[in-house]
């Protein structure tokens, strides 16, 4: 079992920053950074969504990669684009969460 209680902070960090419109790349990295190396783990998620009705992972897509809209996973196409699989290579590649 990974670190739940740094990802429900991370998670309200990201949310707050991007409903306040202060989110950016360089504040991102910055916030996500704090944990390369260590085990954050999503268990911790809240399912917190933006103002806007945005989860965290659509989130650091957009601020990342604006203009990105990932494929429907044709294994869970009910949940509509897969924001996951762009997410999941930033927090393992550019992050270095394990």
């Amino acid at each position: 079992m990974g670190n739940n209680a740094a990802y429900t902070n991370w998670e309200a960090s990201v949310i707050a920053l991007y409903n306040a419109g202060e989110l950016n790349p360089a504040t991102l990295d910055i916030l996500s950074e704090i944990y390369r190396g260590t085990d954050i783990d999503s268990g911790g998620s809240m399912d917190l969504h933006s103002n806007d009705g945005k989860d965290v992972e659509q989130i650091c897509v957009e601020t990342i990669h604006p203009g990105v809209t990932p494929d429907v996973d044709p294994d869970y196409p009910e949940e509509g684009p897969a924001w996951y699989l762009y997410f999941s290579e930033m927090k393992y590649f550019r992050w270095g969460w394990r």
